[in-house]
C-alpha cells in the first residue's frame, strides 16, 4: 500500500498508521494501528503535527456523525432522530446558531478594519455581543449543549473564536470571577487567534499537509497576535493570552516553551476552551469527536499539560451538560446518563433501555461512543 503523510488535523477514525508515532520519546501509536477517536486526541494533546498513514481509496470508516441535512421529501419521525438533530430543529437553537454566525461575520469585517486602519478596539462592543448571545440562553450548560450541535463551516476561524469566547465567559462564572474579570477573560478568548489575520489565508485553510516551513509560519500567529494587541489599550492579560494560549504546563508548547508558573492564568483557561471546542466541534474533514473521549484523554494525560485548577473545574462542570442524555455504548447498547462519577468523569452511571444500571467506572471494557 502507498504511504501518505498527513497533518494530525486531517487524521480521521479508521486510518492505519504507517509508522510508530512518538512524542518526546513516548510511543503514542504503534505501526499498523487503526486510528481511533482517543488516539487522534492524544496526537493533538502531545502536539504531534503530522503522521504517516497507509493511503486508501475506500470511504473512511468514520460514520458516527449524523447527516446534516434531511431530505424534505422524506419525513423522519422524532423517534428516529439523533439528539443533535432534535436540538437543531428547535427555534431556540436556530436563533442561537444564527446569532453566532452573524457575529462571526461582523467580527471578521471589524477586525480586518482595525488592523488595516490601525484603530483602537472597541472592547465594550466586542464583549457586549458575546453577552447578547448568552442572555438568550438558559445557562452555561445549555450553551455548551447547543455548541455541541453546531454544524461545520468551511471558514471556521471566527466561529471558533466566538465559541471560545462563550466558553471563557462561562468558565469565568464557574471560577467565581468578578464580572469585570469574566468579561476580560471572554475578550481574551475572542481575540486569542487574532494573529491568524496576519497569516496567508491559503495556509490557514489549506486542505493538504502543510510543509515544515508553512507550519512554522502558521505557528507565528501567537507572536503576531501579541504584536497586533501590544499597542492596544487593553489589559495585559488579554495580550498575554494571545501570545501564550499554545503554551503547555510541561514546557512542550510554543512559542516560548513556558512552564506552569510562567504562563498567564487567562492563557491557561483560553487554551482549555480552545482545544475542547476544536475537538468537539464538527469539522469539514471529520465528524465531531464524542465529548466523553475528549474528557477521558484530558483526565488521563491532560493534567500534565493543563493547569489542574482550571482543567478539573472545566471538566467537572461541562460534564453536567450530558446528564439525562442518551448515549451509544461500545457494547452496542443505548443508555441514559443518570449520574456522573466525580473521580472518573468519562465513566458515568447509565441506565439501559432494559432499565439496567451500569457503573461504567467499574465496567472498564465499556465506553461511551457517541451522544445520540
Amino acid at each position: 500500500m502507498n504511504i501518505e503523510r498527513i497533518s494530525s488535523e486531517q487524521a480521521v477514525v479508521g486510518m492505519i498508521s504507517a509508522t510508530d508515532i512518538f512524542a518526546k520519546n513516548k510511543l503514542l501509536i504503534e505501526k499498523n494501528t487503526e486510528l481511533t477517536e482517543r488516539s487522534i486526541i492524544r496526537l493533538k494533546l502531545y502536539g504531534v503535527r503530522e503522521l504517516k498513514v497507509f493511503a486508501s481509496n475506500e470511504k473512511n470508516a468514520y460514520v458516527q456523525e449524523e447527516e446534516e441535512h434531511i431530505p424534505q421529501d422524506e419525513p423522519v419521525s422524532e423517534d428516529n432522530m439523533s439528539y443533535h438533530e432534535k436540538v437543531r430543529r428547535t427555534k431556540e437553537f436556530i436563533c442561537f446558531q444564527d446569532s453566532i454566525v452573524s457575529y462571526a461575520n461582523s467580527l471578521k469585517n471589524y477586525l480586518d478594519t482595525i488592523i488595516k486602519d490601525n484603530e483602537q478596539l472597541d472592547t465594550e462592543r466586542l464583549v457586549s455581543e458575546i453577552e447578547a448571545i448568552l442572555v438568550e440562553s438558559r445557562n452555561g450548560l445549555h450553551v455548551i449543549d447547543m455548541l455541541n450541535c453546531m454544524r461545520t463551516y468551511d471558514d471556521d476561524t471566527y466561529i471558533h473564536s466566538v465559541n471560545v469566547a462563550l466558553l471563557c465567559y462561562i468558565m469565568g462564572g464557574w471560577m467565581r470571577y468578578s464580572l469585570s474579570e469574566t468579561r476580560l477573560l471572554a475578550l481574551s478568548g475572542l481575540l486569542h487567534d487574532i494573529g491568524k489575520l496576519m497569516i496567508p489565508q491559503e495556509l490557514i485553510t489549506k486542505p493538504s499537509q502543510l510543509t515544515p516551513e508553512e507550519y512554522l509560519r502558521v505557528k507565528e500567529h501567537t507572536n503576531k497576535g501579541y504584536f497586533i494587541l501590544k499597542h492596544q489599550d487593553l489589559d495585559v492579560r488579554v495580550k498575554r493570552a494571545a501570545l501564550m494560549h499554545h503554551e503547555k504546563c510541561d514546557g512542550s508548547g510554543y512559542p516560548l516553551g513556558l512552564t506552569r508558573s510562567q504562563i498567564e492564568p487567562f492563557a491557561k483557561i483560553v487554551a482549555i476552551a480552545d482545544i475542547y471546542e476544536a475537538m468537539t466541534a464538527k469539522r469539514v474533514y471529520r465528524g465531531r469527536i464524542c465529548p466523553f473521549e475528549v474528557i477521558a484523554i484530558f483526565e488521563k494525560e491532560g493534567l500534565q499539560k493543563y493547569d489542574p485548577v482550571y482543567l478539573l473545574t472545566f471538566l467537572e462542570r461541562v460534564i453536567e451538560a450530558y446528564i439525562n442524555n442518551w448515549v451509544l455504548l461500545s457494547n452496542e447498547e443505548k443508555a441514559e446518563i443518570i449520574m456522573i462519577n466525580k473521580y472518573d468523569l468519562a465513566k458515568p452511571v447509565v441506565r439501559t433501555q432494559n432499565s439496567d444500571f451500569i457503573d461504567l467506572s467499574k465496567e472498564r471494557d465499556i465506553d461511551i461512543l457517541a451522544i445520540i
